[in-house]
């Protein structure tokens, strides 16, 4: 499997199932933070900031096995951080930096993962229409000029409506899980409690409202169905696309002796077309049903 060939350290994962993930976890995402807010991390910066954001928690610390945890100091358990999250992968010291100080690096990958985590436990709404609106916005500038950036557009509505399709579906799931757990709720105390507490709030005021009123993403479906109809019967077009995408790298060159394969770019045309906006028959499906329930 190539992520542990990307992913090096046996012990990475080793922190979240540990006695002190949840300091650990803490300690990443002030990482997480610093990578964000600093282009380059310093070792100290990054242990003022542990102390700063950590200290009720640092003498929750637990020695790990094989691990010495005798320093009691905030510095002293600070450190003792830093070198847990070196020790297993998740940071590194940078050796191209020739300085009297010490500089953290995060590994892409880590980035990753943080990010991941991060996003998890913010919870943040996710915003439906700025991912049409971008796609919309792509493609009608490059409806109007056919220039030499057809081919980002493209690039770049594929992406977004793929991000569009995994959050439409994430908030299929949400809903369906909130279902399943009123479902499981006996006394009627804990389904208001469920309801008013918890659907309400984080489903339907933050999430279905503004998708069925100033959020709407559909009203952007005719006008980017509209330009895609008329980007899949321009064969000369497509074949520009392909060709940008060639030089990209995105696509195989043309055999010698032979013409370039435009299928590719029109299977991510006819993509396109189908994810925007995809799912909203189920969406509103899950909605009456949670509305039955209620009654």
């Amino acid at each position: 499997m190539q992520l542990f060939k990307i992913i090096r350290n046996p012990h990475f994962f080793s922190l979240l199932a540990s006695p002190n993930r949840e300091i650990y976890v803490e300690a990443l995402f002030v990482v997480y933070r610093c990578y964000k807010q600093e282009f380059m991390i310093k070792k100290e910066e990054l242990v003022n900031m542990l102390i700063a954001t950590l200290e009720n928690r640092m003498f929750e610390l637990a020695a790990e096995e094989g691990e010495e945890l005798d320093d009691y100091s905030l510095s002293g358990r600070a450190h003792w951080l830093v070198r847990r999250l070196l020790a297993t992968g998740w940071i590194e010291l940078d050796p191209l930096v020739h300085s009297v100080d010490e500089y953290i690096a995060v590994p892409d990958y880590s980035v990753k993962i943080l990010q991941v985590l991060y996003e998890i436990s913010e919870d943040r709404p996710k915003e439906y229409n700025s991912l049409v609106y971008s796609t919309y916005s792509n493609l009608s500038k490059a409806q109007e000029e056919r220039g030499d950036y057809v081919a980002e557009a493209l690039m770049a509505a594929y992406s977004l409506t793929d991000r569009l399709v995994d959050s439409l579906k994430s908030l299929l799931n949400n809903m369906r899980s909130y279902y399943l757990t009123l479902q499981e709720q006996e006394e009627v105390r804990e389904v208001l409690r469920e309801h008013f507490d918890r659907y309400q709030v984080l489903i339907s005021d933050k999430i279905y409202h503004p998708l069925k009123t100033f959020d709407s993403v559909p009203r952007f479906r005719t006008r980017i169905l509209s330009i895609l109809r008329q980007w899949l019967v321009d064969g000369e077009l497509i074949e520009k696309i392909t060709a940008q995408l060639v030089r990209k790298g995105r696509f195989a060159d043309a055999p010698p002796g032979g013409t370039i394969n435009t299928t590719p770019t029109s299977t991510w045309l006819f993509t396109v077309r189908e994810n925007c906006p995809p799912g909203y028959g189920w969406i509103w499906m899950r909605r009456r049903e949670y509305i039955k329930s209620m009654l």
